[in-house]
């Protein structure tokens, strides 16, 4: 078929702003200060991906959580006030 062409999309640039967090969160954890995690993101595919550690070493509660005020904090910014 000489129709039909291949396209490739160029990777996103990385997000200096995602990177510094990371970095910052990596630090906390290096030093011991940070004792459990839980992370989820969204890839450059729109696919979504999640990891946690921490919450068997007696966080569980704590980890479920934050969990939850994330979920709240994300909602709020997509508020707009009334």
């Amino acid at each position: 078929m000489s129709n039909v062409r291949e396209v490739e999309f160029r990777k996103p640039a990385a997000d200096a702003d995602l990177v510094r967090v990371l970095e910052e969160w990596t630090e906390l954890a290096r030093t011991g200060e940070l004792q459990a995690v839980g992370i989820c993101g969204v890839k450059s595919n729109g696919r979504i991906t999640t990891e946690w550690n921490g919450a068997s070493r007696g966080h569980l509660m704590s980890m479920i959580s934050a969990v939850s005020t994330l979920q709240f904090r994300i909602m709020l910014t997509n508020i707009e006030p009334g």
